[in-house]
């Protein structure tokens, strides 16, 4: 992990079994797999993307109690 600016960049090689690293890199291969941004309403704004059609794939509770979330929003199946 590396920090440039306020852009945090991590280089992630997922571990044994699936996981959607895995199935990311098996699909699409090497690339941007997601960007995160940090909002001020998390239950706001996931809220706002998934009636938009955004799809939950993973939400957790970080250590330290930050709230995270992958959302799938399509952008990519053209």
């Amino acid at each position: 992990m590396a920090k440039w600016g306020d852009v945090q960049l991590e280089l992630i090689e997922p571990p044994e079994g699936e996981s959607l690293h895995k199935e990311f890199l098996d699909s699409k291969g090497e690339g941007i797999q997601h960007v995160m941004f940090a909002v001020d309403d998390f239950g706001k704004e996931v809220k706002a993307l998934t009636e938009k059609g955004a799809e939950i794939v993973l939400q957790a509770k970080m250590p330290g109690g930050s709230d995270i979330a992958y959302l799938d929003l399509k952008a990519g199946d053209i």
